[in-house]
């Protein structure tokens, strides 16, 4: 250590001149790349920075959860050929579709036994998209593609439009051509949010829980027990809205 004397108006005062010392304390689980200061006795070199890595770790907040329910009827038709004979009074009469010319039995399209209803409980605005198929079991009226007349499922938001002439129409009926599959568009309830909370937000009437209505069109070969084995499947394809946008509850 270096000492220095200065006369200043006859008082001797002494002064020092330390020598410069860099020490550095770190502590924590990681490890220190190098530590920071100048170096001893030194006046212009100095370490490289520290380095020290940081870690972040997010919980909670998942952009979409989907939870929906899906209810459905017993979803079992049965076709009327009308006609039946009456042994006992030697005529022909109508079946248990009440028509002799038979059809599709109305308690197949009663409003229970062939609804869907869709419930979004999700914190995401959902479509659903509606179709049947057909289960393949030979060249049959009931499962056939080209044959006039072949049954195929159809799709209404509204059972009323289920009606006679459009339950007969079939493959080429021009009615049923654009009720083969369907959509539904739901959004989530925002009821229970607190103000400034965030959700997404889709424009369309506000609805979160519909109902789809199912039947079979067209004229089925006689012999099949449709109330006993399955004849198709209804596919029901959940997927998110697009153009949606986040926002907070005022």
């Amino acid at each position: 250590m270096k000492s220095l004397a200065v006369v200043t108006a006859g008082v001797l005062i002494f002064t020092h001149a330390p020598t410069v010392m860099a020490t550095a304390s770190i502590e924590g689980t990681g490890s220190v790349v190098s530590s920071s200061g100048k170096l001893n006795g030194s006046t212009d070199e100095q370490w490289d920075p520290a380095s020290i890595d940081v870690f972040v770790t997010t919980e909670g907040g998942s952009d979409i959860i989907y939870d929906v329910d899906i209810t459905y009827g017993s979803m079992k038709f049965v076709y009327d050929y009308g006609s039946v004979w009456d042994p006992d009074t030697h005529r022909y009469t109508a079946g248990s579709s009440g028509k002799q010319s038979g059809g599709w039995v109305t308690s197949g399209v009663n409003g229970t036994n062939n609804k869907i209803t869709i419930t979004n409980n999700s914190n995401f605005p959902m479509q659903a998209d509606f179709a049947y198929t057909a289960v393949d079991e030979g060249d049959g009226k009931l499962n056939s593609s080209t044959t006039t007349g072949s049954v195929i499922g159809i799709f209404t938001d509204d059972n009323s439009k289920l009606t006679e002439a459009v339950l007969a129409e079939g493959l080429n009926g021009s009615t049923v051509s654009t009720m083969q599959t369907r959509s539904l568009v739901l959004e989530m309830d925002i009821s229970n949010l607190a103000v400034g909370d965030s959700y997404y937000k889709y424009s369309d009437g506000g609805l979160t829980e519909d109902d789809v209505y199912f039947a079979l069109s067209g004229k089925p070969d006689k012999g099949l027990s449709l109330n006993s084995k399955i004849v198709g499947t209804i596919g029901i394809t959940i997927t998110p809205c697009q153009g949606v946008e986040a926002t907070d509850k005022q």
